[in-house]
């Protein structure tokens, strides 16, 4: 695995060299990861976002997702783009590898990035095709996040994963 450069979002591959092209960009919580038994962690007044993310570990699969990546043609590109902050890069890699998820590309929200994750997949989106990659078809679980992609003219299929209200 590649780090990145220190840029937010923070870059990870699983191999050295990536030939760029078609581009499926796939959230994490709430379309492949089961992170309902970490949802109390950010409702109500106090929010423990250590804590929500320190158990992502946790998470049971969403298998439907997976079945549908494990499908994609092979010379489509995952990249899974999450708001997930990369001090839990390990922690996810780990947690893909577990549950055998198809990905090409890690990116993650930095450390110290606290825009709304819409703003941050934006940028990710900005990224990804300044690197030559084609960002064709985007799943998430947030509205505002399908908003955006499709304000940048990428088709996004919306998971409902009632996070998100």
């Amino acid at each position: 695995m590649n780090r990145g450069d220190r840029a937010s979002p923070s870059w990870y591959t699983k191999t050295e060299e990536l030939t760029p092209g078609p581009t499926w960009c796939v959230d994490i919580d709430g379309v492949l990861a089961d992170a309902r038994h970490r949802q109390y962690l950010i409702e109500g007044q106090y929010q423990d976002w250590d804590q929500f993310f320190q158990a992502a570990g946790g998470d049971g699969l969403l298998e439907p997702q997976k079945v549908l990546l494990d499908a994609v043609s092979s010379d489509t590109f995952i990249a899974l783009v999450t708001a997930r902050s990369d001090w839990i890069a390990s922690l996810t890699v780990n947690w893909l590898i577990e549950h055998e998820i198809r990905w090409d590309l890690l990116v993650m929200r930095s450390t110290y990035d606290w825009r709304p994750s819409a703003a941050m997949k934006t940028e990710a989106v900005a990224q990804l095709r300044s690197r030559g990659f084609e960002p064709t078809l985007a799943i998430d679980d947030d509205r505002r996040n399908v908003a955006a992609y499709e304000k940048l003219e990428i088709p996004c299929l919306y998971i409902h994963s009632g996070y998100h209200e």
